[in-house]
């Protein structure tokens, strides 16, 4: 706790994460269609949220709740799976999946960002509430 603000530190881990889609390209009608899945091997994150205490209540009050910080610490390896496509998918796997993985700090710190202003706006929804 500092200057009347209880903090709350955590490291938090998902592992196997995916996606799947649907997709089409169509042109006068006609067009191919098929699948694709995305999977994140692993993926750790850290994330600070702080608590004011407001005092002169009785029973103690706190809140409204705030993310401090939120900071990505691992990622592992990400791959695409696509289908729909014949002999281009695996053509096309290769290449998305040897960029993704050069650049995956890249896009990962691009979406964290999109993700934490998603999550203040959440957490800022939060009532305060009471210790008794």
């Amino acid at each position: 706790m500092q200057d009347g603000t209880l903090l709350l530190e955590a490291d938090v881990g998902f592992s196997n994460l995916t996606g799947q889609w649907r997709w089409w390209a169509q042109l006068l009608g006609a067009g191919p269609s098929g699948d694709a899945s995305l999977g994140v091997q692993g993926l750790s994150l850290h994330l600070r949220l702080a608590l004011p205490l407001q005092d002169g209540h009785s029973p103690t009050v706190l809140g409204p709740m705030r993310l401090e910080a939120l900071e990505l610490r691992d990622i592992g390896q990400v791959w695409l799976n696509l289908g729909g496509l014949g002999t281009f998918d695996f053509l096309l796997e290769a290449l998305v999946n040897l960029v993704t993985n050069m650049f995956k700090w890249s896009l990962a710190e691009a979406a964290l960002g999109t993700v934490a202003v998603a999550l203040r706006t959440e957490i800022a929804q939060l009532p305060p509430f009471e210790l008794r």
